[in-house]
């Protein structure tokens, strides 16, 4: 199995990334305080606007919540698939240390050798 590298986002592009979805919701929050207006005329009302300044926090909110929640959720995929791939590396190099260590070799499978035809090959 071929592991796959993603691409790591380095602090430039993930202010980058941050700054371009906050302008985002500055301007859908924006054009709903600009609607809100054309909806009352130009004088709304106090509760008015303390119901469109509510509204406009809770979608900023919701919005950067689930852009933090994709986010992590992407860092764990990718962290889980590396700590799998350290693993299997890690193991493999125990190994090959310890076969190393104890002096002897991987056990050969001489089951092959008898298909062959070579008959004489247990000791």
């Amino acid at each position: 199995m071929a592991a796959i590298h993603r691409k790591e986002v380095t602090l430039y592009e993930e202010a980058k990334a941050g700054l371009s979805s906050l302008v985002r919701q500055l301007v859908i929050v924006f054009l709903g305080f600009v609607v809100m207006l054309l909806l009352t005329g130009g004088a709304p009302s106090g509760f008015v606007v303390a119901l469109s300044f509510c509204l406009g926090t809770a979608f900023v909110a919701w919005k950067e919540q689930k852009r933090i929640s994709r986010l992590r959720s992407t860092e764990d995929k990718t962290a889980a698939g590396s700590q799998t791939m350290n693993i299997l590396s890690v193991n493999h190099q125990s190994v090959r240390r310890s076969s190393k260590n104890s002096g002897t070799r991987p056990r050969t499978n001489w089951s092959t050798s008898s298909q062959s035809g070579d008959t004489n090959t247990h000791f």
